[in-house]
């Protein structure tokens, strides 16, 4: 089994066969592509695509022809500026005023909105709380500056945001939800390959643009998730971590020479959900349907086994 990043597996023809293409310079290697694709109903790029089979040609292009505004310059909206100034120029504002900090990176620091999007950006990721994630963009919209850029969120829960982008962005512009399911704390270094990385287009009609955006990330483990899925998967996992997490921290836990590999591992969630504000667990918790019906069965399942050592043994 032969396999290198410039390998090409066609199964809809060749089964189990691959053909190389290599020692060609980028324009041919495109051309090559689109015929490829033109007459195959299946073609995997190894190595070079996400996990909705999407051809993601590698960035070559000079990261000053793209611009990003970045909305919320927090702890979260740094980590992510920090990971994408590689692949463009990177512009920000906040209510805080960040501006020695986002010159001290070469970002470019707006005091508004406004300011942001007249700066001509193309891409606007929106880094802020759940809980002002609406106020934020009703602000946003009401500048009447947004018409045709990409509109990307970044929040915990999915079907919120999903219906507010939805119901407010306008119609030019493209919206694409994702989830980094990970964060500062996790991946300090900022080296996203092989994190895990939901996303979903709601509404995309410049393809170009998704499909360069998605190039970028395809060195992250990318999973296409409807809102809902997304919400009723992370309600059992994400959500009950934290609230384990939080639970937890009110017992003082402290760490011994005897530990368990389980308390280990109990006192690293509580150490990392404390980590996080207060303000993104009531948001994990209060803007996903399913999290609620999951932590009472979780809290009801805990006063069980609680009862079940008072019941008298045959």
């Amino acid at each position: 089994f032969f396999k290198q990043t410039t390998a090409y597996e066609i199964s809809a023809c060749l089964v189990g066969s691959e053909m190389c293409i290599r020692d060609r310079d980028s324009t041919n290697q495109r051309q090559i592509l689109h015929n490829l694709s033109g007459i195959v109903s299946h073609l995997k790029v190894l190595g070079s695509y996400p996990t909705d089979s999407t051809i993601h040609i590698p960035i070559t292009e000079p990261t000053q022809h793209r611009r990003m505004g970045i909305i919320g310059f927090g702890n979260f909206g740094q980590f992510v500026a920090k990971f994408f100034s590689k692949y463009f120029q990177i512009s920000v504002t906040s209510r805080t005023d960040y501006t020695q900090l986002a010159n001290s990176y070469g970002y470019d620091f707006y005091p508004n909105m406004a300011d942001l999007i007249t700066s001509g950006v193309d891409y606007v990721v929106i880094c802020v709380s759940i809980s002002s994630f609406q106020t934020v963009v009703t602000k946003l919209v009401k500048t009447g500056l947004l018409t045709n850029q990409l509109v990307i969120d970044m929040l915990s829960v999915k079907e919120y945001p999903y219906q507010i982008l939805l119901d407010t962005v306008p119609n030019g512009c493209d919206i694409l939800l994702t989830h980094p399911m990970f964060g500062p704390d996790s991946c300090q270094d900022a080296n996203w390959s092989g994190q895990p990385m939901v996303y979903y287009p709601v509404r995309i009609t410049n393809s170009e643009r998704l499909t360069y955006f998605l190039s970028i990330l395809h060195q992250c483990q990318l999973t296409k998730m409807m809102p809902s899925t997304h919400d009723k998967i992370t309600a059992r996992s994400q959500c009950i971590s934290h609230f384990v997490g939080r639970s937890l921290s009110k017992l003082g836990l402290s760490t011994s020479q005897i530990d368990t590999l389980s308390y280990q591992k109990l006192c690293h969630v509580t150490q990392v959900t404390q980590n996080d504000s207060q303000d993104l667990f009531h948001g994990l918790i209060n803007y996903n349907q399913y999290a609620k019906p999951i932590i009472r069965n979780f809290v009801q399942g805990v006063s069980q086994t609680l009862d079940s050592l008072d019941t008298t043994q045959p």
